[in-house]
């Protein structure tokens, strides 16, 4: 194994713990726009042909010595696809989830389970995942896709202004309609537990939920969360929300992840003193900003926010959300080095 992945998985799993690394881990959060901006990949063939998707993350990640994840990178719509979600391509040939058309608010009689192996993106991602396991270079580490919070699948497909109003207007039907999209998320992500042969940890990415009050969250959110790692005992809870949720932190800690991926909208410091020091977060740096800035300057905000760390091993290094597209990887690299020799 590479000896700086060796090294930062070892403090990643300290800190996630509750241990005290020798060092401060840093995460990489790379997704599609990262990976076509380094490696020029045409976005059509990345999303539809599994042999592409792999060889293009490994080209990628290869020249960050292998200290990221593969996986099936389909971005937010498998799940809202599976429930008639339209899926949509920009310019950039960028993936995106607009409401379904035959979805209405209060009106239940017609939604069901959706068919993790039917015709939308949770059957290319399942393809994807068999095809990266079976095709996986030495070296690399293996990551199911990440599941969408049942609240923000619920969010895209009636449209996210209408379901949060209908928190307030019409509870129950929230309720149901969470019930249906919990169980079609356990489906899928049981489909990639057999692929894989066991699981090590789940990412839940849920970024509409920040949207709610504490109080909504612990009573639409929450509740969600735990009959999902209810069917996966043991595994590790990662979460994903980098919109504006500092009010949440302690919930999030509450609802029991170990890793929070953070946005940039608030300092990690405040967010770990709310969430009381209870997970390990990561993010605050703007990935934006960070793609746009020349390597030494990058370093210097990798530095500053280590010393706002003030020894926490609780705190990751990371930017507040994915890698922006056209982020040097110079930066990334700097990124690296600069927590791989921050001592604690």
């Amino acid at each position: 194994m590479n000896a700086l992945k060796e090294r930062n998985e070892d403090r990643l799993k300290k800190s996630i713990r509750g241990q005290k690394p020798d060092a401060h881990p840093f995460y990489l959060w790379i997704n599609f726009p990262l990976v076509k901006s380094v490696t020029g990949v045409d976005l059509d063939s990345y999303f539809h042909q599994p042999e592409v998707m792999l060889e293009t993350q490994v080209e990628l990640i290869s020249q960050l010595d292998a200290c990221a994840a593969l996986y099936p990178d389909f971005g937010v719509i498998p799940e809202s696809s599976g429930f008639g979600g339209k899926v949509r391509f920009d310019g950039k040939g960028f993936i995106s989830v607009q409401p379904s058309p035959n979805l209405e608010i209060g009106r239940l009689n017609d939604f069901r389970p959706a068919d993790p192996y039917g015709d939308n993106y949770m059957r290319r991602c399942l393809e994807t995942l068999k095809y990266m396991k079976t095709h996986i270079p030495s070296g690399f580490k293996l990551d199911p896709a990440k599941l969408i919070g049942p609240f923000t699948v619920g969010a895209q497909i009636f449209g996210i202004e209408d379901f949060c109003m209908t928190v307030y207007d019409d509870p129950d039907f929230i309720h149901e309609i969470l019930e249906v999209v919990i169980e079609t998320e356990i489906c899928f992500m049981k489909e990639q537990e057999k692929i894989l042969g066991g699981l090590d940890n789940i990412l839940i990415a849920d970024d509409i939920a920040a949207f709610l009050s504490e109080a909504q969250f612990r009573e639409f959110v929450m509740p969600t969360y735990e009959h999902i790692f209810a069917e996966f005992p043991g595994v590790e809870r990662r979460y994903h929300n980098d919109a504006n949720a500092l009010h949440l932190a302690g919930a999030i800690a509450d609802a029991g992840f170990q890793l929070w991926h953070m946005g940039n909208m608030f300092s990690i410091t405040d967010a770990a003193k709310k969430a009381e020091n209870r997970l390990a977060i990561c993010g605050d740096i703007v990935p934006t900003r960070f793609a746009e800035l020349p390597p030494k300057e990058a370093g210097k905000i990798c530095s500053s926010l280590l010393d706002k760390f003030d020894g926490n091993p609780r705190l990751v290094l990371s930017t507040g959300g994915y890698f922006s597209y056209g982020t040097p990887l110079e930066n990334i690299r700097t990124l690296m080095c600069m927590a791989d020799e921050r001592k604690i």
